[in-house]
């Protein structure tokens, strides 16, 4: 009965040109032009369409689409409903369409499941370029809004293989390469923007060349010699195909991990680099987490953010309890993070402990914890994290929560210096005073400062510029 009424119900959408599927949220496009790292479509190398902001109904691709130089069916591709999903719309009729500069403002017909019909560019590859294409799922309408033909030398892309981008394997692999956005108007030009750091494991962890078609090793673009990324800062340099196998490469001492964006001219063979932002510098936020802390291990919670409040150090402010907790470089990731260098370290107030990184702990290195005991259960505590340093450090904190949140102020020692670590565009007063009240030193500061004082035990009241105390801290100078 209930395959009756579903043949019925598709009848009835038919004679009246409605469909029995969903509205799709997002469309998809797949095939062998897509296909990236390997020959199949099982790969899902899928692009996602991008909806029009007035109506949800319309979808449209804008980018380059070229004949593969290899896998299967090179020249077809489908529209997929979901990433994950084989489901999606196909050419009306019972073949393939042709698609190039002959179907440039013909409105073609789509339709929802049914036989594996593609869409297909000629393997003379006279339909290779630029493409605007209009996907209307309200009217199940294909249209190519314009068009422009290019046969460039690359028609799948170049791609990104080495340390910095292995994930699963230890060895370089192609099935790890990073795909290049191919730049809007030159078809031989290609970019990459994003993050790149020295690996912790695996073959030549910092080092990476660049393939053509993401299959064959022999083919790929390399540096005249292995050479560092940051040699092509600001300036074109050569690059040549085949040859040697020479590589870029980041440093193993974390200089050039960061962000990068750099360009490849194919055709011209030069790689530029045009900006490049360093850790200490690109990140704006690193996160806490942890039974200790508000947010828990709970993933369906916001872990703890920590404001910069200076070059590569970070600063949180809240009520921990007993409990213990780590420090994420994404929010999103328990992967990427600042551990102890100790299992379940317990945390010491004003004393700096040593943080380690680590990329991946369940491949190489730990995952230990820093450990909040029973006598600072339900403290106010300023934690800072120092990356200049690799170190954190755990404040009792005598502070109104709110200001502190608004405007904050981390003080901590480290290498015989009271460092006063504020607002950089602020003004602060500084009071130092020993532990039986005399005042040692009384100074107005801007935004950062480290203090030489001789060793001892101290009381630090740090006041911004309309008299309000931000926070009143102990501190052990050794």
């Amino acid at each position: 009965m209930k395959q009756l009424k579903l043949l019925m119900i598709a009848v009835f959408c038919s004679i009246f040109g409605l469909s029995v599927f969903a509205q799709p949220e997002n469309l998809y496009i797949i095939g062998g032009p897509f296909n990236a790292n390997k020959p199949n479509w099982l790969h899902r190398d899928v692009v996602q369409l991008e909806k029009d902001s007035d109506n949800p109904k319309v979808f449209y691709y804008r980018g380059y689409i070229g004949y593969n130089t290899f896998g299967d069916e090179p020249g077809n591709f489908k529209i997929l409903t979901s990433s994950n999903s084989w489901d999606g719309y196909h050419p009306v009729g019972d073949g393939n369409q042709l698609i190039g500069a002959a179907q440039i403002g013909v409105e073609l017909g789509i339709r929802e499941g049914g036989s594996d019909t593609k869409w297909t560019i000629p393997e003379d590859r006279s339909g290779d370029g630029y493409y605007e294409i209009k996907v209307d799922t309200e009217n199940n309408t294909f249209l190519i809004e314009n068009f422009t033909a290019v046969l460039s030398d690359f028609p799948v892309g170049l791609f990104l293989v080495g340390g910095p981008f292995i994930i699963n394997e230890g060895n370089w692999s192609p099935s790890e390469s990073k795909k290049m956005d191919r730049d809007g108007t030159n078809p031989d030009l290609f970019h990459f923007r994003g993050y790149l750091e020295h690996n912790q494991w695996g073959t030549e962890p910092g080092n990476f060349k660049i393939l053509i078609n993401a299959r064959h090793w022999d083919e790929s673009f390399h540096p005249e010699e292995n050479t560092l990324l940051s040699n092509a800062i600001e300036q074109n340099t050569t690059i040549r195909r085949g040859g040697a196998d020479t590589k870029w490469n980041l440093p193993e001492d974390g200089s050039g991990n960061g962000y990068w964006e750099f360009s490849v001219d194919a055709k011209n063979k030069t790689l530029r680099v045009d900006n490049f932002v360093h850790d200490l510098d690109y990140f704006d936020h690193v996160y806490i987490r942890g039974s200790a802390m508000p947010c828990g291990w709970n993933f369906s919670n916001e872990p703890e953010k920590m404001n910069k409040i200076s070059r590569g150090i970070y600063s949180w402010t809240g009520n921990v309890v007993t409990g213990d907790f780590k420090f994420l470089k994404y929010d999103n990731s328990h992967l990427a993070c600042y551990v102890a260098t100790l299992e379940n370290e317990v945390v010491t107030l004003d004393n700096a402990h040593t943080v380690t990184y680590e990329k991946d702990y369940g491949r190489l290195g730990n995952d230990y914890k820093f450990v909040i005991g029973e006598e600072h259960d339900d403290k106010l505590v300023t934690i800072t994290l120092n990356l200049n340093t690799k170190t954190i450090m755990v404040s009792n904190t005598i502070t109104d929560v709110d200001v502190v949140k608004e405007r904050p102020v981390a003080v901590y020692t480290t290498q015989g210096k009271v460092f006063v670590n504020g607002m950089s565009d602020e003004t602060y007063n500084v009071r130092i005073l020993t532990v039986d009240g005399r005042q040692i030193l009384h100074r107005t500061i801007e935004g950062n400062e480290g203090i030489t004082i001789p060793k001892g035990c101290y009381l630090v009241t740090v006041t911004d510029k309309s008299g309000v105390t931000t926070i009143r801290q102990k501190v052990v100078v050794s």
